[in-house]
């Protein structure tokens, strides 16, 4: 694969790339909690209080589940991050591990 190509280019450079993993599901939900966060603090006290009935009223209906959902939305999380092989990072694609509790026989 890609690898191939990659070990030339360290040996021509001389100075190994650093692999870098695709981010979790996890890390990309931390992320767009800072995110919405830091929108957030940007939100002059006017701005904000101009919103104060709806914000209540969501809270009311819709409770944590609604301030989880505006802050996915604020932090440009709509739709759960696509599952990803742990291999590869393949889309779609899950890694599995079968363990079997069956001994070998040698015979």
């Amino acid at each position: 694969g890609e690898e191939a190509l990659v070990a030339p280019i360290e040996r021509e450079f001389g100075a190994p790339f650093k692999r870098v993993h695709l981010p979790s599901p996890s890390d990309l939900s931390l992320a767009a909690a800072q995110l919405a966060t830091k929108r957030m603090e940007e939100v002059d006290a006017e701005a904000a209080a101009m919103l104060m009935k709806a914000a209540e009223a969501l809270i009311a209906e819709q409770g944590a589940a609604g301030v989880a959902r505006a802050l996915a939305a604020l932090g440009g999380l709509l739709a759960s991050p696509p599952r990803r092989s742990l291999l590869d990072a393949s889309q779609g694609v899950v890694t599995v591990q079968a363990h079997t509790s069956l001994a070998s026989e040698e015979g």
